[in-house]
């Protein structure tokens, strides 16, 4: 009998022990999983955090590349119109310069700014084109010129020059003689007619 009760200890004993270590390995296999899964999630959130600046960076590498890429494709459209290009080929070597420093968002200002004088290239040659109409138009009513066409010939020496702001300075100033000149002249004409009206009023009392 006490063997068997001796056995029948040592059974629950080992069963306890059993059970214990079974206990321990979870708790170790949970613990364990734990941590995994906080490493995981920790890697995770850096992960995209590095994704989105990456793909911030890369944006903003791939939005001034393409920018540079625009600013050659304008050079040569102010090419094929027959503009200088001068000024428009420093502002690239300028642009280039930004993007190998990196610095994307200067290279896409300098893009916006080739673009836009390429534009003012195409307002001021228009401006030119009219300027020049108005002075043919004021030579054929007899009005003096002179000025003005001095002043249209400045502007055509500063567009040469890829200064389209001072030719445009030069074009507006032009347009102004003229306009002056044609309502000094418009004073002159009314003058005359009234003088004519008073003579034929004058003559018609005699007569009568």
């Amino acid at each position: 009998i006490n063997g068997n009760k001796q056995k029948t200890v040592k059974r629950r004993m080992k069963k306890e022990n059993f059970n214990n270590i079974g206990v321990l390995i979870l708790a170790l296999f949970i613990g364990y999983l734990s941590l995994v899964l906080i490493a995981f999630l920790f890697h995770t959130d850096f992960s995209v955090t590095g994704f989105v600046i990456s793909n911030e960076t890369a944006s903003s590498e791939k939005d001034a590349s393409l920018a540079l890429g625009r600013s050659n494709q304008v050079m040569e459209d102010m090419l094929k119109l027959g503009f200088n290009v001068v000024r428009v080929k420093d502002l690239i070597e300028e642009a280039r310069a930004e993007m190998a420093l990196k610095n994307y968002e200067r290279v896409i200002a300098i893009s916006n700014e080739i673009y836009n004088l390429k534009q003012k290239a195409i307002d001021v040659q228009n401006q030119i084109k009219d300027i020049t109409l108005k002075i043919d138009e004021s030579k054929k009513s007899g009005f003096s010129t002179k000025e003005a066409e001095l002043l249209l010939n400045l502007s055509i020496v500063e567009f040469t020059l890829e200064n389209y702001e001072g030719a445009e300075k030069f074009i507006l100033d032009g347009i102004s003689k003229l306009n002056f000149i044609a309502e000094e002249e418009a004073k002159i004409l009314i003058e005359n007619l009234d003088n004519l009206k008073d003579d034929l009023l004058k003559n018609n009392l005699n007569i009568t």
